[in-house]
């Protein structure tokens, strides 16, 4: 997870509330995750391949399904 963490910039508060459902993926073919940072403002995080495949080591880890986004 610090992978993920040093790859989006999030807090640990947002890492904690991330969520699957949270990912969006845009027509130029990029992931953003949607989270909800200090003074529960809303905004976006971008999410590259690093904290793409530190997300499903963590998922694979805990023997839940991995899929692609996209």
């Amino acid at each position: 997870m610090l992978d993920f963490g040093c790859a989006t910039g999030l807090r640990p508060s947002e890492m904690v509330d991330a969520r699957l459902g949270s990912i969006e993926h845009d027509a130029q073919g990029d992931d953003w995750l949607n989270v909800v940072g200090k003074g529960s403002k809303h905004g976006k995080v971008a999410l590259p391949l690093l904290a793409h495949g530190a997300l499903d080591q963590y998922l694979a880890q805990r023997k839940l399904p991995v899929t692609r986004l996209g």
